[in-house]
C-alpha cells in the first residue's frame, strides 16, 4: 500500500518514482509513517540547489540543506517551489546540524 498526498507535481513525481524503482517493502507491507523506524528508506539530506531547471540543479548550491523523502511523495528532481507546502516544511531549508536532526527525526532514528 502506498499513500500519496498532495496535488499536481507531487503526485506526478510519486507515480513516476514508484514506476521506476523497486519497493523497499514487500507488496503486503505498508511504509511506516514518518518518525517511525523503517520510514524514509529512500530519504536523503542534500545541499539545496540555487535553482532547478528541467530536473537539474543549476547555478550551484546554497549553504542550506533540505530533506527529500520519496516515501512522502517528494522527488529530488523537483525544486522547492514545485512541491506543496507540507513537503516544503519537511525540506527546510536547514543548516547542516538542523538538517541532520530533521532527517534523523523523520526516519525515526532519534
Amino acid at each position: 500500500m502506498s499513500v500519496v498526498t498532495g496535488t499536481g507535481a507531487d503526485q506526478q513525481a510519486s507515480a513516476s518514482r514508484n514506476a521506476h524503482r523497486p519497493s523497499p517493502n514487500d507488496g503486503d507491507t505498508a511504509i511506516p509513517p514518518f518518525g517511525h523506524h523503517g520510514h524514509g528508506v529512500w530519504a536523503c539530506l542534500r545541499r539545496q540547489p540555487s535553482r532547478m531547471v528541467q530536473g537539474r540543479a543549476e547555478g550551484g548550491y546554497t549553504d542550506r540543506f533540505e530533506v527529500i523523502c520519496p516515501d512522502c511523495g517528494d522527488h529530488p528532481r523537483l525544486g522547492y517551489t514545485e512541491v506543496g507546502p507540507g513537503l516544503q516544511r519537511l525540506r527546510g531549508p536547514y543548516t547542516l546540524n538542523e538538517g541532520l536532526g530533521a532527517y534523523e527525526r523523520h526516519i525515526g532514528a532519534s
